[in-house]
């Protein structure tokens, strides 16, 4: 699941804002995380580490535990 939702971020990030605002939708998301979320997102092209930046995100933020991430 988490890979699904790597990945579309990833490709809809590039051409639109729209996943970038519903980040900053969530409860307790701030621009701020979010732009640090995205620094350490786009600075790795490698898969497995953009879907660890999106997991450590999504957990900090929705209290999802780490096993339903995988």
């Amino acid at each position: 699941m988490i890979g699904l939702v790597t990945r579309i971020y990833s490709e809809l990030r590039q051409h639109t804002n729209l996943s970038h605002e519903v980040l900053l939708s969530l409860p307790g998301v701030t621009p701020a995380s979010v732009q640090a979320f995205e620094a350490e997102f786009f600075k790795n092209s490698q898969e497995r580490k953009r879907r660890s930046a999106f997991r450590k995100f999504l957990s900090d933020f929705i209290g999802v535990f780490d096993n339903y991430l995988k």
